[in-house]
Protein backbone atom coordinates (compact mmCIF):
# COMPACT_ATOMS: atom_id res chain seq x y z
CA UNK A 1 0.00 0.00 0.00
CA UNK A 2 2.79 2.27 0.78
CA UNK A 3 4.69 1.75 -2.37
CA UNK A 4 1.95 2.68 -4.01
CA UNK A 5 1.38 5.62 -2.41
CA UNK A 6 4.98 6.67 -2.83
CA UNK A 7 4.94 5.80 -6.84
CA UNK A 8 1.65 7.76 -7.30
CA UNK A 9 3.32 10.57 -5.00
CA UNK A 10 6.27 10.29 -7.24
CA UNK A 11 4.24 10.61 -10.62
CA UNK A 12 1.89 13.67 -9.04
CA UNK A 13 4.76 15.25 -8.47
CA UNK A 14 6.78 14.66 -11.97
CA UNK A 15 3.22 15.73 -13.37
CA UNK A 16 3.46 19.32 -11.49
CA UNK A 17 6.80 19.80 -13.20
CA UNK A 18 5.88 19.30 -16.65
CA UNK A 19 2.26 19.05 -17.05
CA UNK A 20 -0.04 21.59 -18.66
CA UNK A 21 -2.84 21.15 -15.99
CA UNK A 22 -6.94 22.55 -15.83
CA UNK A 23 -6.19 26.48 -15.09
CA UNK A 24 -9.28 27.25 -12.71
CA UNK A 25 -9.92 30.89 -11.08
CA UNK A 26 -8.49 31.73 -7.57
CA UNK A 27 -10.91 33.90 -5.34
CA UNK A 28 -7.68 35.57 -4.38
CA UNK A 29 -6.74 36.98 -7.77
CA UNK A 30 -7.94 40.37 -9.61
CA UNK A 31 -10.31 39.18 -12.70
CA UNK A 32 -9.29 41.20 -15.93
CA UNK A 33 -11.86 44.50 -16.60
CA UNK A 34 -13.17 44.87 -19.57
CA UNK A 35 -11.87 48.20 -21.93
CA UNK A 36 -14.70 50.91 -21.92
CA UNK A 37 -18.17 50.41 -23.84
CA UNK A 38 -17.19 50.79 -27.63
CA UNK A 39 -21.09 50.42 -28.68
CA UNK A 40 -22.87 53.56 -27.67
CA UNK A 41 -19.58 55.71 -28.15
CA UNK A 42 -19.57 54.63 -32.08
CA UNK A 43 -23.46 54.91 -32.66
CA UNK A 44 -22.76 58.74 -31.38
CA UNK A 45 -19.46 59.09 -33.71
CA UNK A 46 -21.33 57.52 -36.70
CA UNK A 47 -24.53 59.98 -35.87
CA UNK A 48 -21.82 62.87 -36.21
CA UNK A 49 -20.15 61.35 -39.22
CA UNK A 50 -23.12 60.94 -41.30
CA UNK A 51 -24.21 64.85 -40.17
CA UNK A 52 -20.90 66.08 -41.17
CA UNK A 53 -21.34 64.54 -44.54
CA UNK A 54 -24.97 65.60 -45.55
CA UNK A 55 -23.96 69.53 -44.19
CA UNK A 56 -20.68 68.96 -47.15
CA UNK A 57 -22.99 68.21 -50.14
CA UNK A 58 -25.19 71.38 -48.90
CA UNK A 59 -22.39 73.36 -49.03
CA UNK A 60 -21.62 71.87 -52.08
CA UNK A 61 -25.00 72.54 -53.47
CA UNK A 62 -25.72 75.81 -52.54
CA UNK A 63 -26.14 79.04 -55.27
CA UNK A 64 -24.90 82.06 -55.50
CA UNK A 65 -28.69 83.40 -54.52
CA UNK A 66 -29.07 85.55 -51.50
CA UNK A 67 -30.93 83.13 -50.07
CA UNK A 68 -28.51 80.16 -51.21
CA UNK A 69 -25.42 82.20 -49.88
CA UNK A 70 -27.12 82.81 -46.36
CA UNK A 71 -28.37 78.86 -46.21
CA UNK A 72 -24.48 78.43 -46.99
CA UNK A 73 -23.13 80.52 -44.19
CA UNK A 74 -25.30 78.37 -42.12
CA UNK A 75 -24.15 75.17 -42.61
CA UNK A 76 -20.80 76.19 -42.75
CA UNK A 77 -20.87 76.98 -39.29
CA UNK A 78 -23.12 74.07 -37.87
CA UNK A 79 -20.20 71.99 -39.72
CA UNK A 80 -17.76 73.68 -37.17
CA UNK A 81 -20.18 72.88 -34.42
CA UNK A 82 -20.59 69.00 -35.27
CA UNK A 83 -16.65 68.69 -35.75
CA UNK A 84 -15.99 70.28 -32.67
CA UNK A 85 -19.24 68.13 -30.47
CA UNK A 86 -17.08 64.78 -32.69
CA UNK A 87 -13.44 66.04 -31.28
CA UNK A 88 -15.01 66.48 -27.54
CA UNK A 89 -16.36 62.90 -28.19
CA UNK A 90 -13.61 61.27 -29.17
CA UNK A 91 -11.12 63.04 -26.69
CA UNK A 92 -13.32 62.17 -23.88
CA UNK A 93 -13.14 58.68 -24.92
CA UNK A 94 -9.56 58.58 -25.27
CA UNK A 95 -9.43 60.18 -21.79
CA UNK A 96 -11.48 56.66 -20.53
CA UNK A 97 -9.23 54.56 -22.34
CA UNK A 98 -5.75 55.81 -21.13
CA UNK A 99 -7.33 55.52 -17.13
CA UNK A 100 -8.06 51.54 -18.17
CA UNK A 101 -4.76 51.42 -19.86
CA UNK A 102 -3.17 52.64 -16.49
CA UNK A 103 -5.57 50.34 -13.92
CA UNK A 104 -4.88 46.89 -16.32
CA UNK A 105 -1.38 47.85 -16.16
CA UNK A 106 -1.58 47.96 -12.32
CA UNK A 107 -3.42 44.65 -12.22
CA UNK A 108 -0.41 43.10 -13.93
CA UNK A 109 1.86 43.72 -12.11
CA UNK A 110 0.09 42.83 -9.24
CA UNK A 111 -0.40 39.23 -10.81
CA UNK A 112 3.08 39.19 -11.85
CA UNK A 113 4.16 39.59 -8.22
CA UNK A 114 1.44 36.80 -6.78
CA UNK A 115 2.19 34.80 -10.08
CA UNK A 116 6.49 34.70 -8.53
CA UNK A 117 5.04 34.06 -4.96
CA UNK A 118 3.26 31.21 -5.66
CA UNK A 119 5.74 29.76 -7.97
CA UNK A 120 8.26 29.76 -5.13
CA UNK A 121 5.87 28.00 -3.05
CA UNK A 122 5.23 25.00 -5.17
CA UNK A 123 8.79 24.82 -5.93
CA UNK A 124 10.15 24.94 -2.67
CA UNK A 125 7.27 22.79 -1.39
CA UNK A 126 8.29 19.96 -4.22
CA UNK A 127 12.31 20.36 -3.06
CA UNK A 128 10.58 19.67 0.54
CA UNK A 129 8.77 16.65 -0.60
CA UNK A 130 11.90 15.11 -2.65
CA UNK A 131 14.00 15.19 0.23
CA UNK A 132 11.44 13.35 2.32
CA UNK A 133 11.12 10.61 -0.05
CA UNK A 134 14.74 10.52 -0.49
CA UNK A 135 15.01 10.36 3.10
CA UNK A 136 12.83 7.30 2.91
CA UNK A 137 14.77 5.36 0.33
CA UNK A 138 18.28 5.86 2.04
CA UNK A 139 16.33 4.60 5.32
CA UNK A 140 15.63 1.79 3.70
CA UNK A 141 11.70 1.56 4.25
CA UNK A 142 10.85 1.87 0.33
CA UNK A 143 8.72 -0.93 0.56
CA UNK A 144 5.26 -1.85 2.94
CA UNK A 145 6.11 -5.72 3.05
CA UNK A 146 9.73 -5.05 4.31
CA UNK A 147 8.33 -2.55 7.04
CA UNK A 148 6.12 -5.15 8.46
CA UNK A 149 8.19 -8.22 8.09
CA UNK A 150 10.95 -6.65 9.85
CA UNK A 151 8.61 -5.89 13.05
CA UNK A 152 8.90 -7.59 16.24
CA UNK A 153 5.99 -9.45 17.07
CA UNK A 154 2.33 -8.97 16.42
CA UNK A 155 2.08 -5.60 18.75
CA UNK A 156 4.98 -4.13 16.66
CA UNK A 157 3.36 -4.71 13.77
CA UNK A 158 0.83 -2.54 14.68
CA UNK A 159 2.52 0.00 16.19
CA UNK A 160 4.37 0.18 12.57
CA UNK A 161 0.73 0.25 10.43
CA UNK A 162 -0.51 2.78 12.58
CA UNK A 163 2.65 4.83 11.61
CA UNK A 164 2.69 4.52 8.34
CA UNK A 165 -1.49 5.37 8.14
CA UNK A 166 -0.09 8.72 9.10
CA UNK A 167 2.65 9.06 7.38
CA UNK A 168 0.59 8.41 4.18
CA UNK A 169 -2.05 10.68 5.62
CA UNK A 170 0.47 13.28 5.89
CA UNK A 171 1.96 12.90 2.10
CA UNK A 172 -1.72 12.75 0.51
CA UNK A 173 -2.45 16.33 2.40
CA UNK A 174 1.34 17.78 1.10
CA UNK A 175 0.53 16.62 -2.38
CA UNK A 176 -3.34 18.19 -1.99
CA UNK A 177 -1.83 20.97 -0.75
CA UNK A 178 0.81 21.47 -3.84
CA UNK A 179 -1.96 20.36 -6.66
CA UNK A 180 -4.11 23.09 -4.95
CA UNK A 181 -0.96 25.51 -4.93
CA UNK A 182 0.01 24.49 -8.76
CA UNK A 183 -3.95 25.01 -9.82
CA UNK A 184 -3.57 28.47 -8.63
CA UNK A 185 -0.77 29.33 -10.17
CA UNK A 186 -2.18 28.39 -13.68
CA UNK A 187 -5.50 29.99 -12.45
CA UNK A 188 -3.07 33.29 -11.82
CA UNK A 189 -1.01 32.98 -15.36
CA UNK A 190 -4.35 32.32 -16.95
CA UNK A 191 -5.24 36.26 -15.78
CA UNK A 192 -2.15 37.36 -16.39
CA UNK A 193 -2.31 36.53 -20.32
CA UNK A 194 -5.74 37.72 -20.60
CA UNK A 195 -4.68 40.88 -18.91
CA UNK A 196 -1.49 41.49 -21.84
CA UNK A 197 -3.87 40.65 -24.25
CA UNK A 198 -6.29 42.84 -22.92
CA UNK A 199 -4.11 45.75 -22.73
CA UNK A 200 -3.14 45.19 -25.75
CA UNK A 201 -6.17 45.36 -27.59
CA UNK A 202 -6.66 48.81 -25.33
CA UNK A 203 -3.88 50.19 -26.38
CA UNK A 204 -4.15 49.50 -30.01
CA UNK A 205 -8.15 51.12 -29.68
CA UNK A 206 -6.14 54.34 -27.96
CA UNK A 207 -4.02 55.13 -31.25
CA UNK A 208 -7.64 54.59 -33.53
CA UNK A 209 -8.45 57.02 -31.09
CA UNK A 210 -5.23 59.17 -31.06
CA UNK A 211 -5.43 59.26 -34.78
CA UNK A 212 -8.74 59.89 -34.78
CA UNK A 213 -8.73 63.25 -32.63
CA UNK A 214 -5.50 64.33 -34.49
CA UNK A 215 -7.20 63.81 -37.92
CA UNK A 216 -10.54 65.81 -36.49
CA UNK A 217 -8.24 68.47 -35.06
CA UNK A 218 -6.30 69.01 -38.10
CA UNK A 219 -9.93 68.86 -40.28
CA UNK A 220 -11.41 71.54 -37.79
CA UNK A 221 -8.35 74.01 -37.64
CA UNK A 222 -8.17 73.54 -41.76
CA UNK A 223 -12.23 74.52 -41.84
CA UNK A 224 -11.31 77.15 -39.82
CA UNK A 225 -8.81 79.03 -41.73
CA UNK A 226 -10.01 78.21 -45.09
CA UNK A 227 -14.05 79.71 -43.97
CA UNK A 228 -13.17 82.80 -42.05
CA UNK A 229 -12.37 84.90 -45.05
CA UNK A 230 -14.88 82.93 -47.32
CA UNK A 231 -17.68 83.28 -44.29
CA UNK A 232 -16.02 87.26 -44.96
CA UNK A 233 -17.01 86.78 -48.37
CA UNK A 234 -20.49 85.77 -48.06
CA UNK A 235 -21.49 88.46 -45.56
CA UNK A 236 -20.28 90.71 -48.18
CA UNK A 237 -21.84 89.29 -51.04
CA UNK A 238 -25.34 89.41 -48.96
CA UNK A 239 -24.60 92.56 -48.00
CA UNK A 240 -23.89 93.35 -51.97
CA UNK A 241 -26.80 91.77 -53.33
CA UNK A 242 -28.86 93.86 -50.27
CA UNK A 243 -27.63 96.98 -51.28
CA UNK A 244 -28.62 96.41 -54.90
CA UNK A 245 -31.66 95.34 -54.19
CA UNK A 246 -32.07 98.71 -52.59
CA UNK A 247 -30.38 100.46 -55.23
CA UNK A 248 -32.83 98.46 -57.67
CA UNK A 249 -35.76 99.59 -55.66
CA UNK A 250 -34.66 103.20 -56.00
CA UNK A 251 -33.99 103.47 -59.55
CA UNK A 252 -37.60 102.27 -60.34
CA UNK A 253 -39.09 105.15 -58.39
CA UNK A 254 -36.89 107.74 -59.62
CA UNK A 255 -36.92 106.88 -63.58
CA UNK A 256 -36.68 110.38 -64.18
CA UNK A 257 -32.84 110.19 -62.85
CA UNK A 258 -30.40 110.26 -65.83
CA UNK A 259 -27.64 107.58 -65.93
CA UNK A 260 -25.06 109.59 -64.68
CA UNK A 261 -26.39 109.77 -61.20
CA UNK A 262 -27.39 106.39 -61.12
CA UNK A 263 -23.95 105.53 -61.37
CA UNK A 264 -22.46 108.16 -58.93
CA UNK A 265 -24.97 106.58 -56.63
CA UNK A 266 -23.84 103.12 -57.23
CA UNK A 267 -20.44 104.10 -56.65
CA UNK A 268 -20.48 105.34 -53.51
CA UNK A 269 -22.71 102.33 -52.48
CA UNK A 270 -19.77 99.92 -53.56
CA UNK A 271 -17.43 101.79 -51.71
CA UNK A 272 -19.17 102.05 -48.47
CA UNK A 273 -19.90 98.74 -48.66
CA UNK A 274 -16.26 97.78 -48.48
CA UNK A 275 -15.17 100.06 -45.58
CA UNK A 276 -16.02 97.04 -42.83
CA UNK A 277 -13.85 94.69 -44.68
CA UNK A 278 -11.08 97.59 -44.51
CA UNK A 279 -11.66 98.46 -40.80
CA UNK A 280 -11.41 94.55 -39.46
CA UNK A 281 -7.95 94.36 -41.46
CA UNK A 282 -6.95 97.00 -38.92
CA UNK A 283 -7.84 95.50 -35.97
CA UNK A 284 -6.11 92.03 -36.68
CA UNK A 285 -2.85 93.67 -38.00
CA UNK A 286 -1.62 94.39 -34.61
CA UNK A 287 1.06 91.47 -34.52
CA UNK A 288 -0.29 90.14 -31.66
CA UNK A 289 -3.03 87.59 -31.29
CA UNK A 290 -4.49 87.67 -27.73
CA UNK A 291 -6.30 84.28 -28.10
CA UNK A 292 -3.29 81.94 -28.99
CA UNK A 293 -1.11 80.60 -26.42
CA UNK A 294 2.04 79.33 -27.86
CA UNK A 295 3.14 77.54 -24.39
CA UNK A 296 0.27 75.86 -24.28
CA UNK A 297 0.26 74.70 -27.86
CA UNK A 298 3.67 73.80 -27.58
CA UNK A 299 3.09 71.41 -24.30
CA UNK A 300 0.07 70.19 -25.99
CA UNK A 301 2.21 68.68 -28.63
CA UNK A 302 4.74 67.34 -26.35
CA UNK A 303 1.96 65.14 -25.14
CA UNK A 304 0.18 64.00 -27.74
CA UNK A 305 3.65 63.07 -29.63
CA UNK A 306 4.57 60.75 -26.16
CA UNK A 307 0.97 59.59 -26.18
CA UNK A 308 1.31 58.34 -29.57
CA UNK A 309 3.84 55.96 -27.99
CA UNK A 310 2.38 53.64 -25.79
CA UNK A 311 2.55 49.93 -27.02
CA UNK A 312 5.69 50.64 -28.33
CA UNK A 313 9.01 48.11 -26.83
CA UNK A 314 10.78 49.60 -24.10
CA UNK A 315 14.82 49.12 -25.61
CA UNK A 316 17.16 50.79 -23.14
CA UNK A 317 19.74 53.02 -24.98
CA UNK A 318 17.66 53.95 -27.47
CA UNK A 319 16.10 57.07 -28.85
CA UNK A 320 13.69 55.78 -31.86
CA UNK A 321 9.73 56.52 -32.23
CA UNK A 322 7.99 53.16 -30.44
CA UNK A 323 11.12 51.82 -29.19
CA UNK A 324 12.94 53.57 -26.36
CA UNK A 325 13.18 53.92 -22.85
CA UNK A 326 11.90 56.37 -20.53
CA UNK A 327 14.33 59.51 -20.76
CA UNK A 328 14.81 58.25 -24.24
CA UNK A 329 10.93 58.92 -24.74
CA UNK A 330 11.08 62.32 -22.82
CA UNK A 331 13.73 63.13 -25.01
CA UNK A 332 12.17 62.32 -28.85
CA UNK A 333 8.92 64.13 -27.64
CA UNK A 334 10.50 67.67 -26.41
CA UNK A 335 12.80 67.22 -29.51
CA UNK A 336 9.17 67.84 -31.48
CA UNK A 337 9.27 71.71 -29.84
CA UNK A 338 13.47 72.61 -30.28
CA UNK A 339 14.11 71.39 -26.81
CA UNK A 340 17.15 69.18 -26.69
CA UNK A 341 17.59 66.52 -23.65
CA UNK A 342 20.55 64.29 -22.68
CA UNK A 343 19.91 60.93 -22.81
CA UNK A 344 19.90 59.98 -18.83
CA UNK A 345 17.05 60.68 -16.30
CA UNK A 346 19.49 62.20 -13.89
CA UNK A 347 20.78 64.34 -16.03
CA UNK A 348 17.21 65.20 -17.37
CA UNK A 349 16.64 66.26 -13.91
CA UNK A 350 18.62 69.00 -13.59
CA UNK A 351 16.54 71.28 -16.56
CA UNK A 352 13.46 72.86 -16.03
CA UNK A 353 11.73 74.46 -12.75
CA UNK A 354 10.96 72.24 -10.00
CA UNK A 355 7.50 72.60 -8.97
CA UNK A 356 5.06 70.88 -6.33
CA UNK A 357 2.93 67.52 -6.66
CA UNK A 358 -0.48 69.58 -6.37
CA UNK A 359 0.67 71.97 -8.82
CA UNK A 360 1.58 68.98 -11.81
CA UNK A 361 0.50 69.83 -15.33
CA UNK A 362 0.24 67.55 -18.38
CA UNK A 363 3.84 68.03 -19.77
CA UNK A 364 5.72 67.89 -16.25
CA UNK A 365 8.76 65.18 -15.75
CA UNK A 366 8.08 62.76 -12.70
CA UNK A 367 11.70 61.89 -11.96
CA UNK A 368 12.12 58.33 -9.35
CA UNK A 369 15.01 57.38 -7.39
CA UNK A 370 16.07 55.54 -4.70
CA UNK A 371 17.44 58.45 -2.91
CA UNK A 372 16.85 62.75 -2.42
CA UNK A 373 19.85 62.95 -4.16
CA UNK A 374 19.25 63.16 -8.70
CA UNK A 375 22.40 60.87 -8.79
CA UNK A 376 20.12 58.69 -7.32
CA UNK A 377 17.41 58.77 -9.84
CA UNK A 378 16.90 55.92 -12.47
CA UNK A 379 13.17 56.70 -13.90
CA UNK A 380 11.76 59.04 -15.34
CA UNK A 381 8.45 59.88 -16.82
CA UNK A 382 5.65 62.51 -18.48
CA UNK A 383 2.71 63.65 -16.55
CA UNK A 384 -0.56 64.07 -18.86
CA UNK A 385 -3.05 64.78 -16.47
CA UNK A 386 -6.38 63.42 -15.00
CA UNK A 387 -3.68 61.54 -12.24
CA UNK A 388 -1.98 59.64 -15.22
CA UNK A 389 1.80 59.36 -16.63
CA UNK A 390 3.18 57.80 -19.81
CA UNK A 391 6.62 56.47 -19.69
CA UNK A 392 8.57 53.42 -21.03
CA UNK A 393 8.41 51.22 -17.95
CA UNK A 394 9.61 47.59 -18.65
CA UNK A 395 10.77 44.93 -21.38
CA UNK A 396 7.61 43.37 -19.96
CA UNK A 397 5.11 45.90 -20.01
CA UNK A 398 7.12 48.31 -23.10
CA UNK A 399 5.89 51.88 -22.79
CA UNK A 400 2.62 52.34 -20.76
CA UNK A 401 0.09 54.77 -19.30
CA UNK A 402 0.03 54.26 -15.12
CA UNK A 403 -1.08 55.69 -12.52
CA UNK A 404 0.77 58.30 -10.84
CA UNK A 405 -0.16 57.38 -7.37
CA UNK A 406 1.24 53.35 -7.91
CA UNK A 407 4.75 54.86 -8.02
CA UNK A 408 6.63 55.82 -4.77
CA UNK A 409 10.00 57.26 -4.35
CA UNK A 410 9.46 60.66 -6.25
CA UNK A 411 12.73 62.42 -6.46
CA UNK A 412 11.95 65.85 -7.68
CA UNK A 413 9.04 66.86 -10.68
CA UNK A 414 10.05 69.53 -13.43
CA UNK A 415 8.62 72.07 -15.44
CA UNK A 416 10.40 72.58 -19.02
CA UNK A 417 8.18 74.72 -20.45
Amino acid sequence: MLKRILATSLAVLIALGTATAFLGETDNVITSQATPELEQYQQQLDALQQQQEELNGKIENASGSLEDLKQKKQYIEEQIKVLEEKIYLVDTYTQELEVTIADIDLKIYENSQALEQTGEEIQNGVAAYQERLRALYIAGNSSYANVLIDSDGFYDMLMRMELIKRVSEHDNSIITGLVELEDEYKGIEDILNADRNDIADTISTYQQNLSQLSSDKAELDRLKSENEQSLKDIEQQIQDIENQLNENSQAQSSVSQDIATYTTTTTTTTTTTRQPENNGGGNGGNGYNTDVEYTDGDIEKVVEYAKSMVGGRYVYGHEEYRATDCSGLVLLSYRQIGISLPHKASWQASYGTEVSYEDMQPGDLIFYGNGSNYSSIYHVSMYIGNGLMVHAESTATGIVISHVRDYAHIVVIKRLV
